[in-house]
């Protein structure tokens, strides 16, 4: 058991997006795109912004433990101003490390 302290972990695949075509699945955990691993400082949403729509990309995922890579062709939306993005069709969450709680004395906690 491998605890992952980077990725973005999929809590929603839109219905008919590029990712629902490439097998990406709710719970699954993003950690690379085109071999460029997401950390708090490498968004998954930031690296599917430098491509164009129609682009291919290569996901690393990792399911149930194991990990595998998925090429995905990337969709197209409009953004806030109108123009044409790239879209996956992911609503995901960032994945961090696990947080120790230690008790405080004195605070029942």
């Amino acid at each position: 058991f491998r605890v992952l302290e980077f990725g973005a972990l999929v809590r929603e695949v839109v219905p008919g997006s590029p990712a629902e075509g490439a097998g990406i699945q709710v719970g699954d955990v993003i950690t690379e795109v085109d071999g460029t691993r997401l950390s708090a400082r490498v968004d998954l949403a930031e690296q599917i912004r430098k491509h164009r729509p129609g682009d291919q990309v290569t996901l690393t995922v990792e399911r149930e433990g194991k990990e595998k890579r998925v090429k995905v062709t990337l969709g197209s939306r409009q953004d806030d101003s109108g123009k044409e993005v790239a879209y996956l069709g992911v609503n995901y969450a960032p994945r961090m490390p696990p947080v120790l709680r230690t008790p405080v004395p004195g605070t029942g906690d």
